[in-house]
């Protein structure tokens, strides 16, 4: 996937995050077929947290790489059920003026999971 170069992504620092108050859950619901929009369902008790939803907070410190090269590679942990550990890493991308006709970014995205006992 290809990004303009002046739109870099971002990464927050998970210590500067609050549990208790930042990113409240984005859920995933499974449904067999589209509900009928004359007739809105409850909503479903069994939704998964897909993801989490942050919001501007001035606390939040931010890093990005603006020199990385093909060579480089960023992973991102998106979750882990060790709360007790960063277990989440919020991240964008940004509008990035200094960097006016930069290589556009390439990125791709590949999910795994590891369970450990």
């Amino acid at each position: 996937m290809f990004h303009s170069g002046d739109w870099p992504l971002a990464v927050c620092d998970y210590r500067s995050t609050d549990d208790a108050e930042d990113g409240p859950p984005n859920l995933l619901f499974r449904v067999p077929a589209l509900p009928d929009p004359e007739a809105p369902e409850a909503p479903d008790a069994d939704a998964e947290s897909a993801a989490s939803l942050f919001f501007y907070n001035p606390a939040h410190r931010w890093w990005y790489f603006p020199g990385m090269d093909a060579g480089e590679a960023l992973l991102i942990k998106l979750h882990d059920t060790d709360h007790s550990v960063a277990w989440r890493a919020p991240h964008t991308s940004f509008r990035d003026t200094s960097a006016a006709g930069a290589r556009p970014r390439e990125s791709v995205e590949l999910r795994t999971v590891a369970y450990f006992r």
